[in-house]
């Protein structure tokens, strides 16, 4: 039997590529990242949802790209 206490109650999946396709992507994803974070954070939820974030085949990967801030990353 597997500890539910740990599993998160939320996922949001959500999946992009680093490829300046459309130059303001990098900004509105660390932007929701971000933003999604902080709330969580001021409400004492954090630890109940993950953010999955697909890299899809981005020469520079999504996770060197995007700034973070500690909530979020």
């Amino acid at each position: 039997m597997t500890d539910s206490s740990k599993r998160p109650l939320y996922s949001l999946v959500t999946f992009g590529r680093n490829d300046d396709y459309n130059p303001d992507f990098l900004y509105r994803l660390q932007t929701m990242l971000n933003f999604n974070a902080r709330a969580l954070e001021k409400i004492g939820r954090l630890g109940d949802v993950e953010f999955v974030v697909v890299d899809w085949g981005s020469e520079v990967p999504l996770r060197e790209a995007l700034a973070l801030e500690a909530p979020a990353a």
